[in-house]
């Protein structure tokens, strides 16, 4: 972004290597210059009006194309950011005893996929596939369909985990994990279908609650088991006293009471492989009521807390909104606006980008509810670390801003494909990127120290790993108090409320076509293809 800004500066209108040149062409007072330029280029006779004409519609195109660079480049961080995020959750390393129900549904919806895969291969990859299974279950029969081996693999799971545990380095396991795991990036990055905060939030919050939760459950089954050792000391020392089954009610009331309120086992609760608690001491059945009230609620604290690091890291960083050459540092700690500025800078993006623009305006990201409408839909601050402006002209200059941003949504609207864009605006937008990459990039961090292993989170140390933990802290709690004194909610019905968009989520641009997201699981026989480069910790 930084590179885009250099060559958009030939076009800066005070003091732009094109702009001056342009000086000098309406004041006709260029011709010593050219004539030495045309010697140069060979006397060229129609240098002067070639030149002229390319300096000329450089200045309207380079903001313009300057503008779509970035917000590209942003696109390619949003994914990357992501990527990496999901990498680092989701390793493709040894599985741990704990986690064989988690692996287990992704082993089953990994394998629907692979049988409708199997349906077009030939004889060859079928053989292939065939001599991978019995490499990893010896007494598998071979079945005379060539695809019906794959139908006999979910009577075999307990087989292929075991395998997955005690032969974790070798080329199948490492395939067949890095297969699952492909599987799974398909799944939650299918919910980044254009790079805006809502589909940000969305994603990183899917990407949450698909975590495997490892140190999470370990925690949770101790802290579980002391619990109980506590409440069985302490009925037997009140067992002359209290009949038994009162002991054991209380027992099982006061674990039910941690297990829906307190902080410290959120985490563990979130595993898709605990959805329900543990058996605890009492002889009332869980019922599966329960089971989705209690994964509607994590979901529920899980999105709000991905909102809380949004606007945490939005708060501290600041961007620059350009006014008439002259820069206003601001930040916007409010999700909705990130959300309506994100629609309308990449809306404008596509205004530039795709043959039918038009489809932009009506149908997606810069349709009438998604894009600033009044100041209301503009919550942002004036940025000023060192306090010294009057809370008058703090308010002066925010009002500037707003409106500054509110012709500019105007802009895009009314002229849709035939949109200028000046050197402010540009480097407004430049700017907002950069900031919004700082977001993501911290709330990124957050959800990879959280969700990954406790191996990986030992390499952060120092003040980051403080300030990281910190803002989980802070955005987990703020999520559960939040959630407690609100009515349940869909994740859906909370994500309209909060960006504006009544009924929905935002649904695709018609127009765009080249940023839909494709995440292949790898070619037919993936799980047979050479892993000679992949180290394996130990």
């Amino acid at each position: 972004m930084d590179a885009y800004k250099a060559v958009v500066d030939l076009t800066n209108p005070d003091d732009g290597l094109l702009t001056t040149v342009q000086r000098f062409i309406d004041a006709n007072e260029v011709k010593d210059a050219y004539e030495i330029l045309r010697r140069r280029a060979g006397e060229a006779a129609d240098c002067e009006e070639r030149w002229s004409k390319s300096t000329r519609t450089g200045m309207e195109l380079l903001p313009r194309l300057g503008f779509g660079a970035c917000a590209t480049a942003f696109e390619a961080f949003a994914h990357d950011a992501v990527k990496r995020c999901f990498e680092t959750v989701f390793p493709t390393m040894a599985v741990d005893k704990d986690d064989e129900q988690y692996w287990k549904a992704e082993f089953d919806i990994w394998l629907e996929r692979r049988k409708k895969e199997s349906e077009v291969w030939n004889t060859k990859e079928h053989e292939s596939e065939t001599s991978f299974w019995k490499d990893v279950i010896r007494d598998l029969k071979t079945a005379p369909n060539q695809n019906s081996i794959l139908y006999e693999l979910k009577t075999h799971w307990h087989t292929v985990f075991h395998f997955l545990r005690t032969n974790s380095t070798s080329q199948q396991a490492v395939g067949l994990m890095q297969e699952m795991v492909d599987s799974k990036k398909q799944s939650v990055l299918g919910f980044l279908k254009l790079p805006t905060m809502e589909n940000l939030h969305k994603t990183f919050a899917k990407l949450a609650s698909e975590a495997p939760h490892n140190n999470g459950k370990r925690k949770f089954r101790e802290m579980l088991s002391a619990k109980t050792s506590k409440k069985q000391k302490t009925k037997r020392t009140s067992r002359a006293s209290s009949p038994s089954s009162m002991t054991t009610s209380s027992s099982a009331s006061n674990i039910s009471s941690d297990l829906s309120a307190g902080s410290s086992l959120h985490e563990s609760m979130s595993s898709p492989n605990l959805s329900t608690p543990l058996p605890m001491v009492t002889s009332t059945p869980v019922r599966t009521a329960e089971s989705a009230s209690t994964k509607q609620r994590v979901d529920e604290i899980t999105l709000h807390a991905i909102e809380h690091l949004i606007t945490h890291y939005a708060r501290k960083c600041s961007w620059q909104i350009w006014l008439r050459r002259s820069p206003h540092d601001v930040n916007c700690a409010d999700a909705k606006t990130l959300a309506h500025l994100s629609n309308l800078f990449y809306g404008m993006r596509c205004l530039f980008s795709h043959g039918t623009p038009q489809k932009t305006v009506d149908y997606g990201v810069l349709r009438v509810d998604r894009i600033p409408q009044e100041a209301s839909d503009l919550n942002i601050d004036i940025f000023d670390n060192r306090r010294n402006k009057a809370e008058e002209e703090r308010s002066q200059e925010k009002e500037l801003c707003q409106e500054y941003l509110l012709d500019v949504a105007k802009n895009a609207k009314d002229n849709v494909g035939q949109m200028k864009v000046d050197h402010d605006l540009f480097l407004t937008a430049q700017s907002f990127y950069a900031y919004v990459v700082q977001v993501i990039g911290g709330v990124a961090e957050c959800v990879a120290y959280k969700y990954s292993d406790v191996n990986l989170r030992t390499k952060t140390v120092g003040p980051e790993k403080d300030d990281i933990q910190t803002a989980i802290d802070d955005a987990w709690k703020s999520a559960e108090t939040k959630v407690a004194a609100s009515s349940p909610i869909s994740q859906t019905s909370h994500l309209s409320s909060m960006y504006g968009t009544p009924g929905e989520s935002q649904t695709d641009d018609p127009s765009i076509a080249d940023t839909q997201v494709t995440t292949s699981a790898g070619p037919s026989t993936g799980i047979t293809q050479e892993f000679s480069d992949v180290s394996v910790d130990p």
